[in-house]
């Protein structure tokens, strides 16, 4: 297997909410990275298949991240307009640097091409219409230990959330599918944990 990248700091994301892509994988989250582009026909093919997949498995932990090269606002009008039938998220790559780690590095040409990442390393990798990554998903979700949480959101107290760095505070919100957008002070991360 091989060691995934976690420099995903070129990625806007625009649609699913704020979520930081390098970040999940480094706490072992399961991710599915599609490579795709809103005038590829078989890309096109897989959203209502990559939408499926993702609202069986997101309460398991399990994200995907469609991801485009092309300009955001060609990307945002596609993306705006498959409304609910494109649930998860997606990105624009505005630095070429997810693409660069995952398909040049892994001499990859065509699309869509996707790459399971579990437990930090790549674990699958194929187009998303392959029925292995089905598989590949179900067998990465049931083998990974979850993170430990990082308090009880039944007993924590503001002062409690209040000492602890915002990038827990988002990690507790992503962990429970609490809305983050809109959210800038760290009073107001509290506050949508409380």
């Amino acid at each position: 297997m091989t060691q995934a990248a976690t420099n995903t700091q070129g990625l806007k994301i625009i649609k699913g909410g704020e979520i930081d892509v390098g970040a999940q994988i480094k706490l072992g989250s399961v991710v599915l990275l599609e490579f795709w582009a809103t005038w590829c026909g078989p890309c096109r093919t897989t959203i209502p298949h990559l939408s499926d997949i993702y609202s069986r498995h997101k309460s398991d932990g399990f994200f995907v991240v469609g991801i485009t090269q092309e300009d955001e606002g060609v990307a945002k009008k596609f993306v705006d307009s498959m409304g609910d039938s494109m649930n998860y998220y997606v990105a624009v790559d505005k630095t070429k640097k997810t693409y660069e780690d995952y398909m040049v590095a892994h001499g990859v040409q065509g699309i869509p091409h996707a790459f399971l990442i579990s437990e930090g390393k790549i674990k699958w990798q194929g187009h998303p219409a392959e029925p292995t990554m089905v598989d590949a998903i179900k067998k990465a979700i049931s083998s990974r230990a979850p993170p430990p949480p990082i308090c009880d959101l039944k007993t924590v107290t503001k002062e409690e959330l209040s000492a602890m760095p915002i990038k827990d505070l988002k990690r507790i919100l992503f962990e429970n599918q609490i809305q983050m957008s809109g959210l800038l002070e760290k009073s107001d991360y509290i506050s949508a944990v409380l």
